[in-house]
């Protein structure tokens, strides 16, 4: 439970981490920039499962389901996040509503979002091994505590590119675990882009990249590299540094229904004690017509 204990330290004081980690990400971008909102033309459905360092005692656990859709003649957009995450011996939910415009900008769209919600997150003591049982901290109970988050989001997309910043947890609104507690929010930024070159009529080559960055000056970079097949199959692989890689695949069932696995291996120290990464992800577009985009990115 070595996850579990080294949240309990923090509890009191907490320290920046990483929101989510996902490594199809650019399967859909509404997951990682709410400003994406609205560019698959219809109603369209995201569904993901993460099971982090396998075979890691405590290791977190992350599922996540999103919608977004296009309103007003499509220059406005909004959808929804709700994720649910564990590690260790926290529980943690969050809920977002996203609101986007968006303006034509020489071959592309510009669009910016405001996100609004709240993070509700949980300790439960019963799960630590606790050394000194008469340590009056641990005699309240499971520990509980809701916050307020709020984001905003820029994204510039085209036919051939994409390019967009988050910031997450902006309000850095706190956690009133107890009287003595010091644990907030943390503001996040995050930065994708990525461009696209057809190859032939129905295959597609894609490089990407993301960057992530956490207060209390917390870096995490990734570059990937993909290959779209006759319009149905992604084929991609991807570095982290300081990490290792990632490898993934992708299949277009049809115009409106995806569904793609991912594999993480460390190559750092940590694979002394796990098993790699496993994600999986469902992507549904409701609408006779597609745009090209739920194919692409």
């Amino acid at each position: 439970m070595s996850v579990a204990l080294c949240m309990f330290s923090s509890v009191t004081k907490c320290s920046a981490q990483q929101e989510w980690a996902y490594s199809q990400y650019l399967f859909n971008l509404f997951d990682i920039n709410s400003a994406y909102a609205g560019n698959h033309n219809n109603l369209s459905f995201a569904l993901r499962y993460r099971k982090q360092w396998t075979g890691f005692d405590g290791a977190p656990q992350t599922q996540s389901f999103s919608f977004h859709t296009p309103v007003v003649n499509a220059s406005w957009a909004s959808g929804v996040k709700l994720q649910h995450e564990t590690i260790g011996a926290r529980k943690q939910v969050r809920a977002k509503a996203s609101f986007a415009h968006k303006w034509r900008v020489g071959s592309g769209k510009l669009s910016a979002a405001l996100s609004g919600g709240v993070v509700r997150q949980e300790m439960l003591l019963s799960d630590l091994n606790i050394r000194d049982e008469y340590d009056p901290i641990t005699q309240v109970g499971n520990w509980t505590g809701t916050s307020p988050v709020a984001d905003v989001a820029v994204m510039y997309t085209s036919d051939k590119m994409y390019l967009g910043v988050e910031s997450s947890g902006a309000n850095r609104s706190r956690f009133n675990w107890n009287e003595q507690s010091h644990a907030r929010l943390y503001y996040h930024v995050y930065a994708t882009g990525g461009w696209m070159k057809k190859v032939g009529a129905r295959n597609l080559l894609q490089l990407s990249a993301l960057a992530k960055f956490s207060e209390g000056n917390i870096y995490q970079a990734e570059a990937d590299v993909s290959f779209l097949f006759q319009n149905i199959l992604w084929l991609g692989a991807g570095y982290r540094p300081g990490y290792g890689a990632v490898c993934f695949v992708e299949l277009n069932v049809s115009a409106q229904f995806r569904m793609g696995y991912a594999f993480d291996y460390a190559t750092n120290s940590l694979k002394n004690y796990h098993r790699g990464s496993h994600e999986f992800f469902l992507g549904f577009n409701l609408g006779s017509s597609a745009n090209p985009s739920i194919r692409y990115f």
